[in-house]
């Protein structure tokens, strides 16, 4: 085929020459392409039009940012140390000694029981009817009439009694995965608690007055006249009792009184009257919550070991060496060794 070379040679002039439109525009320069990261490093042309993408490239992004980000720590903590001319091993220690803060979410209770005339206040509401079924958290207020009686169960099995022409804030009730947080303050009146199995770290403190009673596993009860006479009671459990005149630990079957401010307090055997009144408290928590088992499965067992200690609950099932046993605080593993008997009670 004869072409003219004249119009073969207009044409590649052409083409040499850019348009007006590639004349406007800013391209980047050939050491930034050089510098740019791949879009798709794993896309093969080959493979067709469909993109896979593999994460293998991810995984070592989040290994060399790490690395970078190891890297800058390094250098301020270098510059640091320059700074203030203080050694690694300083630094180490303060770094382990600062506190790890874990946000507590709200741990609430239930009104299980009233008897009586009783109000609730919130922190943002004015005082209203405390019905059963109410539901109690952290910043509220329970004032109970003469003659009243309300029971208060928490989502940790903390059991809160208060008597007739009491009141009782619950200052603070938090919980986290790891622990709990407590603290109820008696502003006059009488408040019997039972106690559940604390997780490690958890707090739980009654204030009366300018005392403050710290608790772990127990049965007790706290009274304060409201303005000078304060009594705590212990059933079972331990309490540490702090006030300005010193810590009192409080043993099972004592109780602390002090008449005014100024006292350091007197221990003497716990009264007649707080005994009964803590003891039927036990009794009545058991039986509800033994209720409760009965309810979801029909049936409940005891279980006696060779000491002579016994167990209330569900029977489970069994391993080769422990019988399962669920009560009232959780499922219990005994070991089979050790059970002399079992039978049904109900």
């Amino acid at each position: 085929m004869n072409q003219d070379p004249k119009l073969i040679a207009r044409l590649e002039a052409a083409l040499r020459k850019p348009s007006q439109a590639t004349q406007t525009r800013s391209f980047p320069t050939w050491e930034e392409v050089q510098k740019r990261v791949a879009k798709y490093p794993d896309f093969d042309p080959k493979q067709g039009s469909v993109v896979s993408f593999d994460r293998s490239w991810k995984k070592t992004s989040f290994v060399t940012g790490a690395l970078l980000a190891a890297a800058t720590l390094s250098i301020v903590f270098l510059l640091g140390d320059a700074k203030n001319q203080s050694h690694p091993e300083e630094q180490s220690l303060a770094m382990a000694k600062a506190p790890v803060y874990v946000p507590l979410q709200s741990l609430s209770g239930i009104l299980v029981q009233v008897k009586g005339k009783a109000s609730l206040k919130g922190e943002e509401t004015s005082l209203l009817p405390a019905n059963k079924g109410k539901q109690v958290k952290s910043g509220d207020l329970i004032v109970s009439g003469p003659g009243s009686e309300i029971d208060i169960e928490f989502e940790n099995q903390t059991w809160l009694r208060i008597f007739s022409s009491s009141q009782v804030e619950i200052q603070e009730s938090g919980k986290s995965d790891s622990a709990s947080k407590q603290t109820v303050r008696i502003l006059q009146g009488k408040a019997l608690f039972l106690i559940g199995k604390l997780k490690k770290d958890s707090e739980f403190r009654v204030t009366s007055g300018d005392l403050e009673t710290q608790v772990r596993g127990t049965t007790f009860s706290v009274s304060y006249d409201g303005k000078s006479v304060q009594k705590v009671a212990l059933r079972e459990g331990s309490v540490s009792i702090q006030s300005p005149q010193g810590n009192v630990n409080l043993e099972p079957g004592k109780e602390f009184i002090r008449q005014t401010p100024a006292e350091n307090g007197q221990i003497q055997s716990i009264s007649a009257t707080s005994d009964k009144e803590l003891k039927a408290l036990e009794s009545q928590i058991l039986q509800k919550r033994e209720n409760a088992l009965f309810d979801q499965y029909a049936r409940l067992e005891l279980v006696r070991l060779e000491d002579g200690t016994e167990y209330r609950g569900v029977i489970q099932g069994q391993t080769e060496t422990h019988l399962l046993l669920e009560t009232v605080e959780g499922t219990m593993e005994i070991p089979i060794k050790k059970i002399l008997e079992t039978e049904k009670i109900r």
